[in-house]
């Protein structure tokens, strides 16, 4: 199997986890408690709209009036104050999370109730009692039990002098609240208080969504009033509410109808309020049942005024607690939620842990829930999860690219680019989550996928690293010699020992036009040319007795060493190079129509040979600065249009090659500079031009050094007269040029120093 199928395997395995484990609601689970808390924190808290305010029941409230602790038993003549204090003051709504489902003073209930009727705008609370009745069959048989919930409403005087009544259920387990229900399916489909404020908070644009709704729903329900003052009068919101919703659930297209016309020509004639309400309005009857909530902090970041401060209130509410309340003018086109405050808890039945409850420690009260719900319908911006598909597409996606990085590079790159993917998702996640309130899973791909990609990819690098050591060392018996292999097989239980420093010769090849040669064949083609190749090399070096220490690719190592300098070692090595070129020459003519024309580098000096490696792993192999010097020198060829270059240490006290000395060079990467020769021949078969154009070559060398730009550059003229295609004459030729335009310093001494490979 090919590494790309491997690749592409591994990437779709990677991405498959990541569906499994979404359909897991184990994996859901915990991307609601853990991903969606890390977006809240990493969002932090932010501005609720001014428009919603919470009166709250706090005890500083309680003993400011000399009440009892127990909220339910405050005379409900002080909530008739505060209605008519709130609605005096101009409050869009007057919203109680309060039961009020027990009769108290007959006197001051109908006060209440008075105050309740004389603002018209005050919804009151129902609570939901649930009941199971069991279900039989003909014969009496018990099969199972039929949950029915029930809405119980407030007392007569107060039923029936609100606006509008309504549930607001919240589960009561030990376990973080995200979502609220805007309609009680169980409760014949019940609009829930957050629904119901926000319905009559954008009472004023009921016109604009009646006619936008009948322009896309030719059939008029006799159940949708068409004014609201009708259905004020007729207390008739929850029946309105839930006809519509009713409708648009039977009827899905309505809502995207009514969205587009919304988005449409008529766009312009609406202000930005009304665009933004019709919106809310639209999505708040095409969504789900329970929909999770946009929290906007900690307990008390809405804007909160201690109850008894509110009874007192004539211009502007003080006292007023949460985040920038300080510009709050008033009740005055406020929506008004009464409830419990966080610090109001005695028995704690009306806190809930949420993203934020460790933020300060306290849970959000019920009231604060209610208000969050509404602020997030007023905004048009209820958190949304991404839609199940899309849900799957993206885990899927992310998990085969992880799988596709850590698999396709190498382990510390792989380790950078997943952490980096990881950053990228996670700061993607939160541009979409702040700004449109879109919530993409986070936990899946980062805190499982991620680590699952890092530990699968160590331990298939680790099973396949294992088995290309084993066909190494069995590679390495076929190019390696009988005693080193011996030498091996005896000192395996030691095998540091069979390391030493030596000096040596290292050759280094590398083959031109190869790459663009592989697009051209198919993988055995290129394999086979490549092994008839590589024979060609091989038995030059084998002849000269060297060692084949290296191949990779194009590329071939070889080396001769000995435990001191040695003239007629460095002469083999000379000789096995020519030797190269000539098979390669040989080469290229059997093989019609391709030519690989390969370069050669060579450096001598101490090296360390022998088994290198650790744990498991040992390579037989030279480690040293002359194995990474023959490598640049090799790629210098490329800049000199050479064949052979090797350095001053190789040709010391050796004799019978024709060489020129082609000056100092910095390699790419090095620090110490290196004298490079080309090695032309064998000295005996030199001729009189060779010598002539090796003289100009010399010469204008020489004047290159002494900076004398023009005589240089005349001199490396004559050579190119004699060869025009030299490539170390124009090289030389250009830098005089380029220095003559642009001198050196005073310090420079010729050295060529090489920016690139």
């Amino acid at each position: 199997m090919s590494r790309s199928v491997k690749t592409i395997g591994i990437s779709f395995g990677a991405g498959l986890l990541g569906v499994l484990l979404s359909f897991s609601s184990f994996s859901l689970d915990l991307e609601e408690h853990f991903g969606l808390k890390l977006l809240f924190f990493l969002r932090g808290a932010r501005q609720p709209p001014s428009e919603v305010l919470i009166v709250a029941l706090d005890r500083d409230s309680a003993e400011a009036l000399n009440l009892s602790g127990k909220t339910q038993q405050w005379p409900r003549t002080l909530h008739a104050q505060l209605v008519r204090t709130l609605s005096r003051q101009g409050a869009a709504a007057i919203i109680f999370d309060l039961l009020f489902d027990e009769a108290h003073d007959a006197d001051a209930d109908m006060a209440f109730g008075a105050a309740v009727a004389e603002a018209a705008t005050v919804v009151l609370c129902a609570s939901i009692r649930q009941e199971k009745v069991p279900i039989t069959d003909s014969s009496g048989e018990y099969l199972a039990d039929l949950n029915i919930e029930t809405l119980v409403p407030p007392i007569a005087p107060l039923a029936l002098s609100a606006l509008s009544l309504a549930p607001f259920p919240l589960p009561k387990v030990p376990v973080q609240l995200s979502q609220f229900w805007t309609f009680k399916a169980g409760a014949g489909n019940a609009p829930t208080l957050p629904v119901v404020a926000f319905f009559i908070y954008a009472s004023s644009h009921y016109g604009s969504f009646y006619h936008l709704f009948n322009t896309v729903h030719s059939n008029r329900d006799p159940a949708i009033l068409p004014q609201w003052n009708e259905i004020a009068v007729q207390h008739a919101v929850e029946e309105t509410l839930i006809a519509f919703r009713e409708i648009f659930q039977r009827e899905p297209l309505i809502a995207q109808g009514m969205l587009k016309l919304l988005d449409s020509a008529e766009k312009p004639i609406r202000g930005p309020i009304e665009q933004r309400m019709l919106g809310g309005l639209i999505r708040m009857f095409q969504g789900k049942n329970s929909r999770y909530l946009d929290f906007y902090g900690p307990a008390g970041t809405i804007h909160t005024l201690t109850y008894h401060k509110a009874l007192k209130s004539q211009n502007r509410p003080d006292s007023v607690k949460g985040n920038a309340t300080e510009t709050s003018t008033g009740f005055e086109g406020k929506v008004v939620f009464v409830g419990l405050s966080e610090n109001m808890r005695p028995q704690h039945q009306d806190g809930y842990h949420t993203v934020f409850s460790q933020k300060n420690g306290i849970d959000l009260s019920g009231v604060e829930i209610a208000a969050t719900a509404f602020a997030n319908l007023l905004e048009n911006r209820l958190l949304t999860p991404l839609e199940w598909p899309m849900h799957l597409l993206v885990v899927f996606s992310f998990g085969s690219l992880l799988g596709l990085i850590c698999f396709s590079l190498s382990m510390g790159i792989a380790t950078l680019s997943v952490i980096g993917a990881s950053a990228l998702y996670l700061a993607s996640a939160m541009i979409f989550f702040t700004t449109q309130a879109l919530w993409i899973p986070v936990f899946i791909p980062l805190f499982i996928l991620t680590p699952a990609a890092l530990f699968g990819t160590v331990v298939c690098r680790y099973c396949i690293a294992a088995k290309e050591r084993e066909g190494i060392r069995k590679a390495f018996g076929y190019f390696l010699p009988d005693p080193v292999i011996d030498q091996l097989a005896k000192n395996i239980k030691d095998i540091k020992s069979a390391s030493k420093v030596v000096y040596g010769i290292c050759l280094y090849t590398d083959a031109q036009q190869y790459a663009a040669l592989s697009e051209t064949m198919d993988p055995n083609e290129l394999s086979q040319f490549m092994n008839r190749y590589y024979e060609k090399l091989f038995l030059p070096v084998k002849k000269n007795g060297g060692i084949i220490s290296d191949v990779v690719g194009d590329s071939m190592m070889a080396i001769w060493a000995k435990s001191t300098p040695d003239a007629s070692l460095r002469a083999a090595a000379c000789h096995a190079a020519l030797g190269i070129v000539q098979a390669v020459n040989a080469f290229n003519r059997e093989n019609e129509g391709i030519e690989l024309h390969t370069r050669i580098g060579m450096h001598a000096g101490h090296i360390l040979i022998g088994n290198i490696g650790a744990v498991d792993h040992y390579e037989y192999r030279p480690v040293g600065d002359i194995v990474n010097t023959a490598s640049r020198m090799e790629s210098l060829n490329k800049h000199l249009d050479t064949q052979i270059l090797v350095s001053d240490q190789v040709l010391q006290l050796v004799d019978g090659f024709m060489t020129r000395r082609l000056g100092e060079f910095l390699l790419f990467g090095k620090s110490n500079t290196v004298v490079i020769h080309e090695l032309l021949g064998s000295a005996k078969d030199s001729n009189m031009e060779q010598d002539q154009f090796c003289s100009c070559f010399e010469k204008g060398l020489r004047a290159y050094r002494t900076k004398h730009w023009d005589e240089a550059i005349e001199a490396f003229d004559r050579a190119l007269s004699t060869y025009r295609a030299d490539g170390p004459s124009i090289f030389y030729k250009k830098r005089c040029e380029a220095l003559k335009q642009n001198p050196p310093d005073e310090k420079w001494d010729g050295t060529v120093v090489m920016g690139q490979k």
